[in-house]
């Protein structure tokens, strides 16, 4: 698999990939993320003592290639960052991040790293979040969204497999669930998906089932081009979120 090394760029007026202002996220929203983050501060602190960095609130530093790989190397962020996708979190700016845009970067990363793709500099995250975060606004807005590109269809296809191979469960108070054996036991109140927002506004995705992989993407550890990093996790796996999904979530709809 080859770098994504031809990003397009969002224009105003273009016929391909329109160019939409960002907007920051309104005050409830604010208030779910914060309560989010409140639900799960035990894995948020095991996540930043894995990465050495903090997602939320977003200090300002775009994370590096040793950053990204502590990132997908650690089952509590990737639980974290997964749920947020999952949760359905709109495109908006909180606290200076477009934190669903950052998180699908992340996911996206996740693959594409066990695939061959080096980690990226801060540069090129930034440089795909930025796409990400445009293709997000202008899909919401009904806009060229840059959907026939390839770094779209590579993106999308990574991203994907992420979401649809990882084992997150969800409870309806936002609490992350990322142990087998208590997962096993839950169950959804009428099998609902807990969101973000009160409808399912996003065009990315549709609520349905999914069967998790029995294993996680893969079993190795990513690397830098410098050397193995290895998660600091406890478990036996690296990357795969080990709970049983016993929820309704959602998928990528370009998937099917």
């Amino acid at each position: 698999m080859q770098e994504l090394t031809s990003i397009n760029k969002a224009e105003v007026g273009s016929k391909t990939f329109a160019l939409v202002d960002s907007y920051d996220c309104d005050n409830s929203m604010v208030a779910t993320v914060r309560k989010f983050f409140k639900a799960n501060d035990a894995t948020f602190d095991t996540c930043i003592a894995d990465s050495n960095y903090q997602l939320y609130p977003y200090t300002g530093i775009v994370p590096d290639a040793k950053t990204v790989t502590d990132l997908v190397n650690s089952n509590a962020c990737m639980g974290i960052i997964t749920a947020v996708v999952l949760l359905n979190m709109p495109p908006c700016i909180l606290y200076d991040l477009a934190m669903r845009a950052a998180c699908e970067t992340i996911l996206y990363y996740s693959v594409a790293m066990r695939q061959g793709v080096a980690a990226p500099t801060s540069t090129q995250f930034d440089e795909l979040m930025t796409w990400r975060r445009h293709v997000n606004l202008a899909k919401a807005a009904g806009k060229p969204y840059d959907g026939k590109s390839k770094t779209y269809s590579e993106f999308t296809k990574y991203m994907g497999k992420a979401v649809t191979t990882s084992k997150v469960t969800v409870m309806d108070n936002f609490t992350v669930i990322l142990d087998t054996e208590e997962a096993d036991s839950i169950e959804m109140k009428d099998g609902k998906q807990p969101s973000f927002v009160s409808t399912n506004s996003s065009v990315d995705y549709f609520v349905g089932k999914v069967s998790a992989a029995e294993n996680g993407v893969d079993d190795a550890p990513v690397t830098t081009a410098s050397k193995t990093v290895t998660t600091q996790s406890s478990d036996a796996t690296t990357l795969a979120i080990t709970s049983t999904m016993t929820l309704a979530v959602l998928v990528l709809a370009v998937l099917v």
